[in-house]
């Protein structure tokens, strides 16, 4: 697996997830207990870490491959 994954698609899920739940970004980030400053890098930043990406998916109540698709694509992340 890569260290980084493009942070535009996990924007677009939390956008859609905003809209669906007509919350702010903040209140959906307490609500699904992630932290701000990693909502933050979301929005700011071109790419997250794959741990970042994992429990932002977590969170948005999906697998990382299912916003990520190439999820698996580099192997497996050394222990």
């Amino acid at each position: 697996m890569t260290s980084y994954f493009p942070a535009e698609p996990a924007r677009r899920a939390l956008r859609r997830l905003t809209a669906e739940t007509e919350s702010s970004v903040s209140v959906l980030a307490d609500n699904i207990r992630v932290d701000r400053s990693t909502i933050q890098r979301l929005f700011t930043r071109d790419r997250l870490r794959w741990d970042a990406a994992d429990h932002v998916a977590v969170a948005l109540g999906c697998h990382p491959c299912q916003i990520w698709p190439e999820w698996f694509d580099y192997g497996e992340v050394a222990a």
